[in-house]
C-alpha cells in the first residue's frame, strides 16, 4: 500500500501515525538515529514546546496470537522501556520539531495489508464482466498505488483471457 509522506501537522490529536523517512537535518544533534521509530506506531499527542508528543502504541496482533511478545521475546513493555532508554523520558516521547515534522504517515496495520476474506471476495466481485481494457487500466492503478496483491489478482485474469 503506498503511503505519501506527511508534515506531522497534518494529523490529529489522537491519530495513529508512523514513520515512514528517516529523519531530515543535521544527525549529530540527535542522539536517536535518523531511521528511529520508522514503522513503529505512535498516537499522537500534539505539537508544543517545539516538540511532537507522542505515545507508542503496541502493533496489533493476530487474533489467533495469544502471545504477548514479538519475534524478538520483547513484550510491548519492555519495548515502551526501551523507547524511554532512548529518550531519557518517562511518560510520552519527545522529538524536535525542526528534525521531525516530515516522513508522517497514518498507520496502517499489517494484517490488514491484504484485506480480509470479505474486502477480496468483494475485489474480485467488483472484476467479473469488465473488458481486458478496464482491467488493465485497474491493474496499472494498482501498481501505481504499490497495491501489489490486488494488481496479482488482475494479472492472473487478464493472463487467462489471452
Amino acid at each position: 500500500m503506498k503511503q505519501t509522506p506527511q508534515n506531522i501537522s497534518n494529523f490529529e490529536i489522537g491519530d495513529i501515525i508512523v514513520r515512514i523517512e528517516p529523519m531530515q537535518g543535521n544527525r549529530e544533534r540527535e542522539r536517536l538515529d535518523a531511521r528511529s521509530f520508522i514503522g513503529n506506531p505512535f498516537k499522537f499527542l500534539g505539537i508544543a514546546n517545539a516538540c511532537i508528543y507522542l505515545e507508542s502504541q503496541p502493533m496489533t496482533q493476530k487474533k489467533s496470537d495469544k502471545s504477548n511478545e514479538s519475534d524478538t521475546g520483547m513484550g510491548m513493555h519492555d519495548l515502551e522501556s526501551f523507547f524511554a532508554m532512548l529518550t531519557d523520558s518517562v511518560g510520552p516521547l519527545s522529538l524536535s520539531v525542526d528534525l521531525w515534522s516530515e516522513g508522517w504517515a497514518k498507520y496502517i496495520d499489517p494484517y490488514e495489508i491484504g484485506g480480509t476474506l470479505n474486502s477480496r471476495q468483494a475485489f474480485d466481485k467488483s472484476l467479473e464482466g469488465k473488458s481486458t481494457r478496464e482491467l488493465q487500466k485497474i491493474y496499472n492503478n494498482a501498481i501505481e498505488a504499490e497495491e501489489y496483491l490486488k494488481a496479482k489478482r488482475i494479472k492472473r485474469i487478464l493472463d487467462s483471457t489471452e
